[in-house]
This record gives structure tokens, C-alpha cells and sequence, in this order.
């Protein structure tokens, strides 16, 4: 029985070492989370695909990598991540491909126009642009992230195997306690 229990608590214990690491990485993951709810680390951006019109590389519900580049770097049929106002005038973040573009004389200054569906183009400022797709993605990323940011995922993630942890140990300590007491 007590080779049972030593098994056990060692399993348990592992769990908590992960349960721990994942509350860890859940704050640094939200500790990076910029106002529009895009998690970002120096030049590169986590942002969710809104719609499937580049699938089969980014599908709706992926989070596209995105990395920060200077405006003169982007060209034609790159696919970016970039800011745009809704009907309602909100700020939303999108994902297009570059169709074209054009600079002022001393290139201080660069609009593109981006198509993010098979019916219209849209035209922004190089300064709106969030990234380029360096052709990395999470799958399922934003339904991942959402569940680790709720209180939900990071109880059932981060506090549950502790709290198990903590009432086996509990229990060992009571069943250690009546050997020694006979």
C-alpha cells in the first residue's frame, strides 16, 4: 500500500510541477496583452484570424505570428496583420494580402491596399500595419488562449492539481500520524 501511495504522490507531484509552470507562463502570456487583446513579445504579435479566406494556411480561429517590420519592407502579396475601424468606428485587428501600394517622394510615409476577402480591398496607412506572416501559426490558438485566461481554464489548469496535491499530502500526513500513534 505504501509503494501505492509513494507512486502516487510522486505523479501528483509531477502534475503540480507542470500546474505551476502553466500559471507561470498564463501570467507572462497575460502580462503581454496589449489593448486590443493581441499578445505581443518585442516584434512579434499572436493575432486571431477573423475569417477562413486564407485557408488552408490561416483558418478562422488561428492565431497568425506576426512579425514587426519597418513599412518599406512590405510588398505585394504579403500577408499582413493590421489595424481598421468596424461600421461602429471600434479599432479591430485584421488579416490581409497586400495587393497594392505606393510611397510619397522621400518614403517617410506608405499606404497599401489590403484584401481581406474575395469581394473588396481596403486602403491603410503603412503606420496601421501590426506585422508580416512569416507563415506560422497556432491552431485553434484564440479558443487556447481564451480558455487559459478564464477563470475556468486557469483554476482547472493552475489551482486544481495544487489543491489535490495539497489534500494528498494531508491525507498522508494523518495516515503517518496514526502509525506512529500505535
Amino acid at each position: 500500500m505504501k509503494k501505492v501511495l509513494k507512486r502516487v504522490e510522486i505523479v501528483l507531484l509531477i502534475i503540480s510541477i507542470f500546474a505551476f509552470l502553466n500559471g507561470l507562463l498564463i501570467l507572462f502570456f497575460y502580462s503581454h496583452v496589449n489593448s486590443d487583446n493581441i499578445i505581443t513579445f518585442s516584434k512579434l504579435s499572436f493575432v486571431p484570424a477573423s475569417s477562413n479566406y486564407f485557408s488552408p494556411n490561416i483558418k478562422k480561429g488561428d492565431l497568425a505570428l506576426v512579425e514587426e517590420m519597418d513599412s518599406s519592407e512590405y510588398h505585394i502579396n504579403n500577408i499582413i496583420a493590421y489595424y481598421t475601424s468596424d461600421f461602429s468606428g471600434n479599432i479591430v485587428v485584421s488579416i490581409g494580402k497586400i495587393v497594392d501600394g505606393y510611397t510619397n517622394n522621400d518614403r517617410s510615409s506608405y499606404i497599401f491596399s489590403v484584401q481581406s476577402d474575395k469581394d473588396s480591398s481596403t486602403t491603410i496607412d503603412g503606420d496601421d500595419v501590426i506585422g508580416k506572416w512569416q507563415g506560422n501559426r497556432i491552431a485553434n490558438g484564440e479558443g487556447i488562449f481564451k480558455f487559459l485566461f478564464s477563470r475556468v481554464g486557469f483554476i482547472l489548469l493552475c489551482v486544481l492539481p495544487l489543491v489535490i496535491l495539497f489534500g494528498f499530502e494531508f491525507y498522508l500526513l494523518i495516515q503517518d500520524y496514526n502509525e506512529r500513534k500505535q
